[in-house]
């Protein structure tokens, strides 16, 4: 257990030691809190890892042709869809070279 100085009613439980909780969703079945924020986490950090790797890779070979200059601004644009939540949100933002 971690105990957190001022906190009254006693130990608060450490994430990595207490038992799965299912979240209880009134309308369908309950969710596995822990599994579900594993899960995202492992998918956010493929996607972190891809993209850079993807963007690292085709900067470089925009620079060796010519497409771009080295002070270059890129504007970047993903779109987050989620089948069967109905998400889908764009993320925009801007790459600098320089």
């Amino acid at each position: 257990m971690l105990w957190v100085a001022g906190w009254e009613s006693g130990p608060v439980p450490n994430p990595r030691e207490r038992a799965a909780r299912p979240r209880i969703n009134k309308e369908r079945e309950a969710m596995n809190e822990d599994t579900f924020n594993m899960s995202l986490r492992k998918f956010l950090k493929k996607v972190g890892v891809t993209s850079q790797r993807e963007i690292e890779h085709a900067v470089e070979k925009a620079l060796e042709s010519g497409a771009i200059a080295g002070d270059a601004t890129l504007k970047a644009r993903v779109v987050l869809s989620i089948d069967g939540v109905n998400l889908s949100v764009p993320i925009e933002g801007n790459i600098e070279l320089e």
